[in-house]
C-alpha cells in the first residue's frame, strides 16, 4: 500500500512539472508574436481551433487585373523614352516619340504622287475615249493588226501542212510501190551475189569431186572454199545494206509524221491565236464602252489615296502614348533604337490577382465569392492579406505528370495597400 501511494505521488508530480512547461512554453510563444512587428496594410493570423478548421493550400503567381503590351511595327528611329520602369503614367500620356524626318518626306512625296495620279486619270479618260473610237473602226473594218497578224501566221501554218502532208504521201506512196531507187539497187546486188554464191557452190562441189579422184590438189580445193566463203560474206553484206535502206525509210516515214503532227498542230495553234485575236478585239471594244477602265481609275487614285492615309496614321503612332492608367513594369525601347515589337508594359498595380490551381478533390467544397487568405515568404511569416475567388475554370488541365488533375482558379486580391509585387510567388489558403 506504502508503494502503490509513492507511485502516485510521482505521477501527480510530474504531471504538475509538465503542465508549467506547457504553460511556461506558451506564455513565451505569446510574448514572441506580440513582439512581431505587423505592417498597417496587414493582418495578424487569427489563432482559432484547428480542430474547427479544414485548411486547402496552394500556390500561386501575382498578376495585373489590367495589364498592357504596347507594341509598335513602325520601324522608326526611338527619338525620345520619357518613361522609366517604376513610373506611374495615365492614360494618354507619351510615353516615346520617334524620329519623324524621314517619314514626312515620303509624306510630301506620297502626296505629290497623289496629284500626278489625278492628272493621269484624267489624260487616261481622255486616251480612253480615242482608243475607244479606234477599236471600234478596226473591228468594224478588220484593221486590228493583231487579227492581220493572226491571220498571216494561219495562212503560213497551213501552206506549211500541205507541203508536209505532199512529202509524207509521196513517201509512204513510194514504200508500198517499191519505187524507191536505193532499195531496187540494193535488191538487185543480193540477186547477183546469190547468184555468184550459187556458181561458186557448184565450183566447190566439183573441185570436192575432183580432189577426191586425184585431179586437184588440196590447195585448189581450198581455193574453191574460200571462194565460196567470200561470195557468202558479200552476200551478208548486200543483205545488211538491203535492211539499212528500209531502216531508213522506216525513219524518214517517222520524221515525216512527226513533222505532219507538230504542222497538224502549229495549224491548230494559229487558228487558236487567231480566234484569240479576234475575241481580245471585241473585249477591247466591250471593255472600252464599260466602265471598267473608269472604275480601275478611281480605283488606283483610292490606292494612292489609302496609301497616303496609311503614312499619315504611321506619323499619328509616332508618339506612343500609354492606353490605360497604371505603371510602367517594363521598358525596351531604348533611344537611337529602331522601334519594332513590344515598346512597354503598363500595368495597374492596385488591381492584383492571383492565378492558382486547386486539385479536383478540393473544388468540391469551394464556390465563386469565397474568401481566402494570402501569403508568402517575401512579405514575412504571421502577416496574410485578403482575396476571394473570383472564377474556377469550368475545364481541368492535367499537371506534368498527367495524373494529377487540377483547376485553375483565379484569386481576386481584396486588400487594399499590400505589400503584393506582381510575379511575386504566394499561398492562398482557404478555410471551410
Amino acid at each position: 500500500m506504502l508503494k502503490t501511494n509513492r507511485f502516485k505521488g510521482i505521477v501527480v508530480l510530474l504531471v504538475l512539472i509538465s503542465a508549467t512547461f506547457i504553460i511556461s512554453t506558451l506564455a513565451g510563444c505569446e510574448a514572441i508574436l506580440s513582439e512581431t512587428s505587423i505592417s498597417d496594410e496587414a493582418v495578424q493570423l487569427p489563432q482559432l481551433p484547428a480542430a474547427h478548421i479544414n485548411r486547402i493550400s496552394t500556390g500561386g503567381t501575382v498578376e495585373s487585373v489590367l495589364s498592357r503590351n504596347i507594341y509598335t511595327a513602325l520601324g522608326l528611329f526611338i527619338d525620345e523614352v520619357n518613361v522609366e520602369v517604376g513610373d506611374r503614367v495615365v492614360r494618354g500620356q507619351v510615353l516615346a516619340v520617334f524620329d519623324t524626318e524621314d517619314l514626312e518626306l515620303t509624306i510630301k512625296q506620297a502626296q505629290a504622287q497623289l496629284e500626278m495620279a489625278r492628272l493621269s486619270a484624267q489624260i487616261a479618260m481622255e486616251d480612253s475615249e480615242r482608243l475607244r473610237n479606234q477599236a471600234s473602226a478596226n473591228l468594224t473594218n478588220n484593221t486590228n493588226q493583231f487579227v492581220i497578224a493572226a491571220e498571216s501566221a494561219l495562212r503560213a501554218a497551213e501552206s506549211n501542212l500541205a507541203a508536209i502532208q505532199s512529202d509524207y504521201d509521196a513517201a509512204v506512196q513510194d514504200v508500198a510501190e517499191g519505187n524507191s531507187a536505193q532499195l531496187l539497187v540494193a535488191e538487185a546486188a543480193i540477186r547477183n551475189v546469190q547468184r555468184e554464191l550459187s556458181n561458186r557452190e557448184r565450183d566447190l562441189e566439183d573441185a570436192q569431186f575432183m580432189y577426191e579422184i586425184g585431179v586437184i590438189s588440196q590447195i585448189e580445193l581450198r581455193l574453191a572454199e574460200d571462194a565460196v566463203t567470200l561470195i557468202s560474206s558479200q552476200l551478208s553484206d548486200a543483205q545488211t545494206n538491203y535492211n539499212s535502206i528500209i531502216t531508213s525509210q522506216e525513219r524518214t516515214l517517222e520524221q515525216l509524221r512527226t513533222s505532219l503532227a507538230a504542222a497538224t498542230t502549229a495549224r491548230g495553234q494559229a487558228q487558236s491565236a487567231l480566234n484569240a485575236a479576234r475575241n481580245t478585239a471585241r473585249q477591247e471594244l466591250d471593255l472600252l464602252n464599260s466602265n471598267v477602265a473608269h472604275a480601275q481609275l478611281v480605283a488606283n487614285l483610292e490606292a494612292e489615296e489609302i496609301a497616303l492615309q496609311i503614312l499619315e496614321r504611321r506619323l499619328e503612332d509616332s508618339r506612343i502614348e500609354s492606353p490605360i492608367d497604371g505603371v510602367v513594369t517594363q521598358v525596351i525601347a531604348r533611344e537611337g533604337m529602331i522601334g519594332s515589337g513590344l515598346m512597354f508594359v503598363v500595368e495597374d498595380t492596385e488591381d492584383l490577382r492571383i492565378i492558382t490551381r486547386f486539385r479536383e478533390y478540393d473544388i468540391g467544397v469551394m464556390s465563386e465569392g469565397m474568401e481566402v487568405r494570402i501569403t508568402s515568404d517575401a512579405i514575412g511569416s504571421g502577416v496574410y492579406y485578403m482575396g476571394e475567388i473570383a472564377r474556377i475554370n469550368p475545364a481541368a488541365s492535367h499537371g506534368i505528370t498527367g495524373s494529377i488533375v487540377e483547376f485553375e482558379t483565379e484569386v481576386a486580391v481584396i486588400s487594399e495597400h499590400t505589400s503584393l509585387r506582381i510575379g511575386m510567388n504566394v499561398r492562398v489558403h482557404l478555410e471551410i
